[in-house]
């Protein structure tokens, strides 16, 4: 029997590929629309430095962790996620992220879902339960004193989310970015908390600045899930896919949250199976062209945004991404239609973005989707039943009015996609 497969690891160079006689298109593109591609050598030479770089900061946060080694190990190698390693960055290569795997030692833990005032149960988000409660101030006592351990009316004890980001996390960060501005005098650093990051803002000499987003994520478990043929486009696959909890306490006041929960909430991790979803389009021409879309997609939304146009305002990379999901699932594993070149994916895009918008509802693609077992049969990752729409935030008069905005969009791609009722 095969070993089970790991998921790659590796910044990826953004997706570019376009179908036969699709030369004309792809030029017609580039001058309708602003450039997003990625200089091949800049995005060599730019993930080079940026590893450098989080390896340095990993290994100063891992000193600072010492403070905690009876309590917390992290992992030696981080994980890059979003678009620097799905293949979707347009532009300049200057924003990465990552997540820093860590086992919170001692605990043994159970997942408590978290409902919202109407008693509902918010998809994505959870509290992590302690049931050895009674012995962490001997086991953890750093964790303890730092207030991580939170005891409800009931006598239940929870994981503070808020207390774990800011008096462990931000604490080990601060401590390691202090001595990388001692050790880098060249470099500058700025940092800023954004729960579950810390966005690190570095000015490289050379006057280069790059972002980077850095999140927590204590280990939760993981699960091997065999990736049918079908999907795969090869054979039966086993793969590995490991989750993580991210603190995402609630610091923006959202009425739908409950106050006693606020500083207990943890979001459940989806970036291995994102990661995976990249991976699926690598070895598939028909899903390139999809992703390759997808990033001419963010260029105009990007564009229309310069214009204030609210279509522009209203989407933001990750619904882009989303809606690329539902593409894939919907075209090329629940049908067997075959989307031709990048023309057919940006028609695609433009129909479903309509609807979605039409409908004011964008649904996440992990979150109650009926299909997501055709990828990933037996996952844990089903059980998460209620639908999120992923417009749930947005402001309504701009909800309302951003389908006003396809104008903008129709007329910036003229010509460079295959309208809805010439789909298959």
């Amino acid at each position: 029997m095969a070993a089970a497969k790991q998921i790659k690891n590796e910044w990826e160079e953004p997706f570019h590929v376009f179908g036969q006689g699709e030369q004309k298109l792809r030029l017609q593109i580039l001058k309708q629309v602003d450039d997003y591609r990625v200089d091949h050598e800049e995005w060599r030479k730019q993930a080079e430095q940026t590893d450098v770089f989080l390896d340095k900061l990993l290994n100063k946060i891992d000193e600072k962790a010492q403070l905690y080694s009876s309590e917390i190990a992290l992992e030696k190698t981080i994980l890059k996620q979003a678009s620097a390693r799905q293949g979707l960055k347009i532009g300049e290569p200057n924003e990465y992220d990552v997540i820093v795997p860590m086992i919170i030692k001692g605990l043994d833990i159970q997942t408590a879902s978290v409902k919202d005032t109407d008693g509902k149960v918010m998809p994505g988000l959870e509290r992590e339960r302690v049931l050895n409660k009674d012995k962490v101030g001997s086991t953890n006592p750093y964790l303890f004193r730092a207030d991580v351990f939170h005891t409800t009316k009931d006598g239940t004890v929870y994981l503070n989310s808020q207390n774990f980001y800011k008096k462990v996390w931000m604490k080990m960060v601060d401590k390691a970015l202090s001595d990388l501005k001692t050790e880098m005098p060249d470099f500058e650093f700025q940092r800023r908390e954004h729960p579950p990051a810390v966005n690190i803002q570095v000015t490289y000499p050379d006057r280069n600045i790059v972002n980077f987003d850095i999140v927590p994520g204590p280990y939760t478990g993981s699960e091997q899930i065999k990736i049918p043929a079908a999907v795969t486009g090869t054979k039966d696959t086993t793969v590995v896919f490991p989750s993580y909890a991210l603190p995402k306490y609630d610091n923006k006041n959202n009425p739908k949250i409950n106050q006693e929960d606020r500083e207990l909430i943890w979001r459940q991790c989806t970036s291995a199976y994102e990661r995976y979803m990249a991976d699926l389009c690598r070895g598939s021409p028909t899903r390139q062209y999809v992703m390759t879309a997808n990033r001419i997609m963010k260029s105009v939304i990007k564009m229309l945004q310069g214009e204030q146009n609210p279509l522009g305002n209203l989407i933001n990379s990750y619904h882009l991404k989303t809606i690329a999901y539902h593409i894939i699932m919907d075209k090329t594993i629940l049908d067997s239609n075959k989307i031709g070149g990048v023309k057919d994916a940006l028609g695609y895009h433009i129909t479903y973005l309509n609807m979605f918008v039409s409908k004011r509802v964008l649904p996440d693609f992990f979150h109650g989707n009926k299909h997501l077992g055709k990828i990933f049969p037996s996952s844990k990752i089903l059980e998460n039943l209620r639908e999120l729409n992923l417009f749930w935030k947005s402001n309504p008069t701009l909800l309302e009015t951003a389908i006003h905005g396809f104008k903008g969009l129709v007329k910036i791609l003229e010509g460079c996609f295959t309208s809805s009722g010439e789909l298959k």
